[in-house]
């Protein structure tokens, strides 16, 4: 399956780097490889809940390299695709690896005002793309911090990462007035901009993606069934693999636990059915978790 609304976005979102890179200071990437957990939005509660959130850890960060990064995320879709640019309204919260260290991130096609960080990635509909939070700002590595993309039904969409210790900050308004999503993912990535790829280090654990519903709190992403099915599979911005297992992949069921996963530099696996309707739960891997 190729990730046709992921594919997309980035291939905008490089397009606009090239018009905004100077002016910005952002590089131009030359490839990306990623290890895509495509979430099921068909059912009413999860496309309409308004309010998504995930566990994220970073647990290591390249030794060279920046800026290019690794990264894991959370991305929605909050419009239908139509063939126009930014149509999608693709935006994303989630953790970004440079040498430099753990940073949060914000990247949204509707544009963004930056409550904390830098603005970053160019302009998106006459608005800043993104936000870069500094290293030891909120994150730092080996944590588990939780991101989060939520609308209150105000007119636009709030970008939220919580601290070690769970405390949550408001970091960047998404401008979409949408209550809505068409697409939902928890992806790690892989960004170069080297001739060849670098396979820079990304190891990140990701814990129970979950949705609000009114009047009972959060709660789990639905099981997979029929032709409903949360997926995790590895893709380049052409939709091809060339990297996994040999250099990235997902290790499931981590800690026998089948709604966490581990993805990034020795995963050994590289397509994969999460929260299956038909539990079938495996030992964890014996061997040691970077």
């Amino acid at each position: 399956m190729k990730p046709r609304s992921l594919i997309r976005a980035l291939l905008f979102t490089l397009v606009l780097s090239i018009v905004a890179a100077v002016a910005a200071g952002v590089a131009i990437a030359a490839g990306n490889d990623f290890m895509v957990g495509r979430l099921r939005v068909d059912l009413s509660e999860v496309y309409g809940a308004g309010d998504y959130r995930v566990l994220l850890l970073a647990n290591d960060k390249p030794s060279s390299g920046s800026p290019d990064f690794t990264s894991s995320w959370l991305s929605l879709d909050l419009a239908q695709y139509n063939g126009q640019p930014f149509s999608a309204e693709f935006s994303q919260v989630g953790l970004l690896a440079r040498d430099d260290g753990i940073h949060w991130f914000v990247y949204a096609e509707p544009g963004v005002t930056c409550i904390r960080g830098e603005q970053y990635w160019g302009t998106c509909n006459g608005r800043s793309c993104g936000c870069l939070g500094a290293v030891g700002d909120i994150v730092s590595q080996g944590a588990w911090h939780r991101v989060e993309l939520v609308t209150y039904g105000q007119g636009y969409w709030i970008a939220r990462v919580y601290s070690g210790s769970d405390v949550g900050w408001d970091v960047a308004k998404i401008w979409s007035t949408s209550t809505r999503i068409y697409d939902a993912q928890v992806t790690m990535e892989e960004a170069y901009t080297t001739a060849q790829d670098p396979y820079l280090t990304g190891r990140f654990y990701h814990w129970h993606p979950e949705y609000m519903v009114a009047g009972s709190g959060f709660r789990d992403w639905p099981e997979s069934e029929g032709g409903h099915q949360n997926q995790i599979y590895a893709t380049d911005l052409n939709g091809q693999n060339t990297f996994c297992p040999d250099h990235y992949g997902v290790d499931p069921n981590w800690s026998s636990d089948e709604r966490a996963w581990y993805a990034g530099t020795g995963g050994q696996v590289c397509s994969w059915l999460l929260f299956p309707s038909t539990h079938i739960y495996l030992p964890t891997v014996l061997r040691n978790y970077p």
